[in-house]
Order: structure tokens, then sequence, then C-alpha cells
């Protein structure tokens, strides 16, 4: 389980080519069980900036603009 407080983050599955991504808004909750949890490797690429684009499953759902990049800041992790 994790929570992202302070930014956002684009949190990759890891295999040798990553399956897909998820955008985790700053403010969120995210919460990864059952397959999700124990079938998929995660982790979040150490980058300065983000860019929306397709690769981002959930980019539809989230409040940013396709196309543009996104500054990364201090974020807080807590996971269990």
């Amino acid at each position: 389980e994790e929570w992202s407080m302070e930014s956002h983050h684009v949190a990759d599955s890891i295999s040798s080519v990553p399956e897909f991504s998820l955008l985790v808004q700053r403010g969120s909750l995210l919460i990864l069980k059952e397959d999700m949890y124990t079938k998929y490797l995660h982790g979040i690429s150490p980058l300065e900036e983000d860019l929306m684009d397709e690769t981002i499953v959930n980019l539809n759902q989230c409040n940013v603009k396709p196309g543009e990049k996104y500054a990364r800041s201090t974020r807080v992790s807590l996971t269990y």
C-alpha cells in the first residue's frame, strides 16, 4: 500500500519492459492489492519531470493535460 501526499509521481510496472504506468496525483491514495500487489513489481523512475502521454493508463481520469510535462517535487510515501 502506498500514499502520495506532497507531489505527483508516475509508478511503472517493472519487467524487462514496463507493461503500464499509473499517474498518482498529489494528495492521492493508491492501494495495491491482489495481483497488482503480488504479481507486478513496481517502482518510480528517478526523473525530474514526467511527460503526460498515452503510456499512462489512467491519464483520462486525471486532471492533467496530455502532452505536457510536470515537474516533480518532494514526495512522501508510506508503504507497509
